[in-house]
Order: C-alpha cells, then structure tokens, then sequence
C-alpha cells in the first residue's frame, strides 16, 4: 500500500466518522423536535347535531348545574325554584353562542401572546461538497448555524400589543354578557306587563259580557234604544279581540324570554319565573346626569375595550419604531476539510439604506389616532344616548304619574258608586260603567308604568350598571383606576 492510498484510508475512514456523527445529531435534533409537535385530528361538522342538541336543553342539564353553582346560582336539585334575573342571566350565557364565539377569540388570542412571546428559532444549514481533482477522499463536511436576536426590545412591544389586545377580548365577552342580560331583562319586563294586561283585558272583557246581558234585559223591555244597545256589543266584541290579542303578546312573550335564554319555550314549564318590575320608579330628579355621566364613563365595559385596545396601538407604535433597528443573525460554522477541523464564525445584519420602515410608522401612528378618535365618539354617544334616555325616562315617568293619579281617583269613584249600589241608589249599570272605566284606566296606568320601566332599563343599559330593585336605586361601585398602558392588568369582574 503506497502512502497515498493510506492517507486516503485514514481520510475516508475520519470522514466517515465524522458523517455518523452528524447523521446522529441530526436525526436526535429531528426526532426531539417531532416528539413535541401538535397532532391534528380531523373535528367535521355536524349540522343535524345543532337541532337536536338544541332541543336537549333543559335546565336540569349538568353543564347548567356546574355552571349555575359555579356564579351562584341555584341548584337545579332545588326545582321548583323561583328563578330571578341573576339566575337566568347564568343560563343565557351558558347557552348563548355569542359567548362562545367571544371566548374562542379570547383562546385564540391568548395562543397568538404565547406564539410572539418565544424568540424565533435558530436554522442549521449543512453543507457537503464533492471535489473531483483532489487525491484522497473528495468529500468535505461542515454544516452552519444561523441564530437570529431581534434587537431593541422587539418581543416586548410584541408581547405587550398582544396581551393589550388579549384584555380588550376579554371586556368583549364581559360587554357582550351585559347586553345578554339587558336584552333578558326588557323581555321580562315586557312579558310581566302584557300577563298584568291580559289578566286586565280579561276582566274588562267579562265586564263588558255582564253590562250587555244587562243592556239586552233592558232593550227587551223597551228601556233602552236600539242605537244604545248595538254600541255595548260593539264595545263587547271590541273587549274580546282585545282580550285575545292580549293572550297571544303573553305567549309571544314567553317565547322571547326562552329565545334569549336558547333553550325551547316548553323548557320554562320546569321553573318558575319570578323577575317582578321594580317596587318603585325614582323620581327623575334623582337620577342626576352629572353623576351619571361620571359612572358611565367610568364603568362601561365597551369604554374598557377600547382602552386596551388604544394601548394596542401604542405598543403597535413602539414595535415599529423599534423594527428600524435592525436585527442581529449569528452564524457559527464547523468545517471537516481532508483530516483538519475549521471553526468560523460570522455576524449578519440588515443595512437600513432604502426600507426604514418609516410606511408602516406612518400606519402605526394612524392607528393609534383613530383608536383616539373611536373612543372619543364612543364618549360622544354615550352622553348623547343618555341625556336623550334621561329625558324620555322625564317623559315615561311624568305620564305614568298621570295615569296613576286618574286611576286612583277612578278607584274612589267605584267604591264610591259600588256602596252606593250596594244600598240601592244606583242600578248595577251605573256601577259597571264605573268599574270598565276603572279597569280601562289600570291598563293604560300599566301601560304607562311599562314605557317608564323601560325608559328606567334604557339608561342602566347607558350606564352598565345593575339597577337595585331597593331604595339603594343604584348599586354604585367605587370607580376602578384605570391605566391606558396597564389596563389589560385589570380584574375583569370588579364591576358586573
């Protein structure tokens, strides 16, 4: 064997040395790296699933159990129970799929912090080259590392962009939950009101029977007028359409509330449903917009968001400013060249000659403007809405007082007339006439107090505040302090 052959040998057999050990290294970095990677699982839709899912819906099913114990509500071990406004706010949200769809953003959202939060993986490059003319083996090893550090603070501002937007998702799915609960409460508002108004039609409508079968005795007997008598029937049919169509708003009613609630109406036959209107309507002279406008604008989930989402922007800003700076890719080499190991290493950065990012500066700032701009308007309409609402709620409240006196007079009238009939001074059509009137006089006084109830929700929905049903009038929380940059820091349940 000549020395030429035996240097090839020794050259061949380090090469393949060498070779095996970054075959091995690789296949350790692969096999590490697939161990820890995600699986998918194929999840199709189900479209028929939605229906039948949908008529399952109880509230003796487990999730409304755990949920209802968990933000304490009742058991459903307790049926029947009666079931307020608080307790079936827990059911809508459990159902609605509004909620849902919110809280899957918020879980997007906080996989999207988690992703920006880890620096960006390093890259190897292995490089083999062949030589023909070269005596001996012609092969030569050597692999490169690129290993990226993003400068100036890059996955900070990142980070906190991220997690600003993560805190503005989450006053989404609070807001969204309140305006759940004040879309359930204006239709247990209503259905209260249209069963008091049909219970009230429905005697109207049977006092009108009486005064006819009266009315009729008395034209038989020639007492009376044709003209006289075809007037009480008109009145009659009149009571009884409107005694009926009194019913169906009753019905149509309680299908709202299931609706809000996405369960089917049959289900609301299992409870018992007990959100009475308030005991008392405050004067309006205690509503004082001044401090109201100081509550909403302090307390409002909707203003929250979109704090969190102005501090977005900032950091949005901060983050482009500092991608100006560039970044930095260290690049450490090995090479196995014929028997001789060689280390390198090298530094590679971007030269900010044409690109300085000054377009998406540019952006940025724009942005942050008009999320300034959107929270100003949201102000705007916020006071807008609830002076408006504040002078309505005057109105509601000044004709149902109206209304209220005219039946309380209307009630003395009746008793009055009813003694009288009761000794025999007045025949019992004089105190029917006076009854109808009385009972006309209750529905419009309900009507009325409805409209001001209303009015009265209208502007707790202005100040995303809950409404006391005591003399308290308004549950008044301290108002939070809130940071534009650590808003997202904030407990999101300080003011439900």
């Amino acid at each position: 064997m000549t020395e030429v052959d035996a240097t090839a040998d020794l050259y061949s057999d380090g090469s393949r040395r060498h070779l095996q050990c970054l075959c091995a290294a690789t296949m350790l970095i692969g096999i590490s790296a697939m161990a820890g990677c995600a699986q998918y699982h194929s999840r199709p839709l189900q479209l028929q699933a939605t229906l039948n899912h949908y008529q399952q819906r109880s509230f003796l099913s487990p999730p409304i159990e755990s949920y209802a114990r968990r933000y304490g509500g009742p058991s459903p071990k307790d049926f029947p129970h009666r079931w307020t406004l608080n307790e079936l706010s827990v059911v809508a949200w459990h159902w609605n799929p509004t909620i849902a769809v919110l809280q899957a953003r918020f879980r997007e959202q906080k996989g999207i912090v988690t992703q920006v939060s880890l620096p960006p993986n390093p890259t190897i490059q292995f490089r083999p080259r062949y030589s023909a003319k070269v005596l001996g083996n012609p092969w030569t090893l050597g692999f490169t590392l690129n290993i990226p550090i993003e400068t100036a603070g890059k996955i900070q501002d990142k980070v906190r962009q991220e997690k600003a937007i993560l805190a503005a998702r989450g006053w989404d799915i609070l807001s969204a939950a309140w305006r759940i609960r004040v879309s359930l409460r204006t239709d247990i508002i209503n259905w209260e009101y249209r069963r008091r108004i049909a219970r009230l039609k429905q005697e109207l409508a049977q006092r009108e029977k009486s005064l006819l079968t009266l009315i009729t005795d008395r034209f038989a007997g020639g007492a009376i007028a044709r003209t006289q008598l075809a007037r009480i029937r008109l009145q009659d049919q009149r009571s009884l359409i409107a005694a009926e169509q009194a019913l169906a708003k009753k019905t149509i009613g309680l299908v709202q509330i299931a609706a809000q609630l996405h369960i089917p109406a049959a289900r609301l036959r299992q409870i018992k449903v007990v959100e009475a209107p308030l005991r008392f309507l405050p004067a309006p002279k205690r509503l004082k917009l001044s401090d109201n406008l100081r509550l909403a604008m302090a307390n409002r989930l909707d203003v929250y968001a979109l704090i969190c989402r102005y501090d977005a922007a900032q950091q949005n800003l901060k983050y482009q400013i500092a991608k100006q700076y560039p970044n930095i890719h260290l690049g450490p080499g090995y090479e196995y060249n014929r028997g001789i190991d060689r280390y390198g290493f090298g530094i590679g950065v971007a030269l900010p000659i044409f690109d300085r990012n000054q377009g998406n500066i540019a952006a940025a700032v724009a942005r942050r403007q008009m999320m300034a701009a959107r929270l100003t308007a949201l102000q705007s309409r916020i006071i807008g809405r609830l002076e408006t609402d504040t002078a309505q709620y005057r109105a509601a409240y000044a004709r149902w007082q109206l209304w209220r006196s005219l039946s309380l007079r209307q009630a003395d009238a009746e008793r009055l007339e009813y003694a009288r009939f009761r000794h025999g001074a007045v025949s019992r059509v004089a105190w029917l006439n006076e009854r109808l009137l009385l009972i006309t006089d209750r529905i419009y006084t309900a009507a009325a107090r409805e409209r001001a109830e209303l009015a009265l929700t209208t502007i707790e929905n202005d100040l995303q505040i809950p409404i006391s049903t005591d003399r308290s009038l308004i549950v008044r929380p301290k108002p939070p302090k809130v940071k534009i940059r650590a808003a997202y820091g904030r407990k999101k349940d300080g003011n439900q």
